[in-house]
């Protein structure tokens, strides 16, 4: 379950020319729950919603990049209906960088309710309707709070 910090309204966060207003700082366990990720969501001019992971206190490497829920839809969606969503279903997103991208992303999905663990199994997921979620960022983006 995630730990929120209290939504953060920053200086936008600049990133290859990318400028994000970052509304929400929060952590979460790992899949393993070996450690604990801390990790950011704000959102660009063009209103679309990213994440980012800040840091692990665990031992792996990650990737600071921002990464686009869209994408992440996107990813979701290129992955076969008839298979539980595992980390290999967001590779694409962190093609090139570090391995263990992929696995903290779906992490911080769990946390933010976009994703759920399957019943009995560690690692493999299933996509939940994500509305809840979008409520939680439009209240996040408008000051409203969680």
């Amino acid at each position: 379950m995630a730990t929120n910090r209290a939504p953060k309204k920053t200086t936008p966060a600049t990133e290859a020319g990318q400028s994000i207003n970052i509304f929400k700082e929060s952590t979460c366990p790992t899949s393993t729950g070996k450690s604990t990720l801390c990790y950011q969501i704000g959102v660009d001019e063009e209103k679309e919603v990213h994440f980012k992971i800040t840091s692990n206190s665990g031992g792996g490497n990650f990737t600071s990049s921002w990464i686009s829920f869209t994408g992440v839809q996107d990813a979701l969606a290129a992955w076969p209906e008839d298979r539980p969503i595992t980390s290999m279903a967001l590779r694409s997103l962190s093609k090139g960088k570090s391995a263990n991208d992929a696995g903290f992303a779906i992490a911080i999905l769990l946390a933010e309710g976009f994703l759920e663990k399957l019943p009995g199994k560690s690692r493999v997921h299933q996509r939940i309707d994500p509305a809840d979620f979008t409520a939680r960022v439009e209240a996040l983006k408008s000051g409203s709070g969680m």
